[in-house]
């Protein structure tokens, strides 16, 4: 028999489609694909000789095992023995001869659903209000295909807004001064901006002290860990004017989901909440 049907017929023996099982996560162990040979067989029956086959997966995970298993002709050209070498004995495999028992291979089952890649990070459609992230199943080519969608879009901002700190978190930080919190900072989710309004006088709250060069107002912000910042920022200046406010708008850190920002040199990032301070 040529030597080129066992090798056809070979990964159909040593391996199995993936069953499915009720579990939604990775398998134990991983889901792998076929073996794969990594030379040719010396000889084309008897189970006389063996070759090494590789998984077609990650890691260097190697496996011996006899190859030209089909059953001699006997008595063979130029030759007399037994027709199955090396302890095997006659064996059919639908409705082929082989020389066997031939080893099996049972794959990890295929978890509900597929085997997703986390989603990547969201990226802003250029020209529309519109943030697009991907995924990428991991399964499919391992007959383990994936449901649901490979592609997210989503039509509103997808960082979370900042809040404001309406009760004064228990950091040292923040000792001897008191957050403002008549305004909520304004989210803006078409732009994906986090607007923060700075008062810009002493009308409603001490804000502001004279450092020897410039007026200067502290503000302060715990970013999602629960750590506590406070910095004294300057360049603000003190109006005159009763009510009047500065603005600033944080940025979306499409990364961590997160807003930052570049207050004056101050650099603001991963903002939970954040407020304007004055001194009782």
């Amino acid at each position: 028999m040529p030597r080129h049907w066992f090798l056809v017929f070979l990964p159909f023996l040593i391996s199995s489609v993936l069953s499915q099982c009720d579990s939604t996560t990775c398998p134990t162990g991983g889901i792998w694909g076929e073996w794969s040979t990594t030379g040719s067989c010396d000889t084309t029956c008897g189970a006389l000789s063996a070759y090494n086959f590789r998984f077609t997966s990650s890691g260097n995970t190697t496996i011996t095992q006899r190859c030209g298993t089909q059953a001699c002709n006997y008595p063979r050209t130029n030759a007399s023995g037994p027709t199955c070498c090396n302890g095997t004995t006659l064996m059919l495999y639908s409705n082929w001869y082989h020389c066997g028992p031939l080893p099996t291979h049972t794959l990890a089952c295929c978890p509900k659903g597929g085997y997703w890649s986390a989603w990547g990070t969201w990226q802003k459609n250029p020209d529309r209000v519109q943030w697009t992230r991907t995924r990428t199943c991991l399964s499919g080519s391992l007959n383990c295909p994936c449901e649901g969608d490979s592609i997210d879009n989503t039509y509103k901002c997808p960082c979370i807004p900042i809040r404001r700190m309406s009760t004064k978190p228990s950091c040292s930080e923040f000792s001897g001064i008191t957050p403002f919190d008549a305004r909520e900072p304004v989210f803006q989710a078409s732009r994906c901006v986090n607007t923060f309004v700075f008062e810009a006088s002493d009308f409603r709250q001490k804000f502001y002290r004279n450092n020897g060069t410039h007026w200067v107002t502290s503000v302060g912000w715990v970013d999602t860990t629960g750590k506590c910042h406070v910095r004294e920022v300057g360049g603000l200046g003190k109006e005159t004017t009763s009510g009047a406010f500065y603005k600033f708008n944080f940025g979306c850190d499409l990364s961590t989901l997160r807003f930052r920002g570049d207050l004056f040199g101050i650099i603001m990032t991963d903002l939970d909440v954040v407020a304007q301070f004055y001194e009782p």
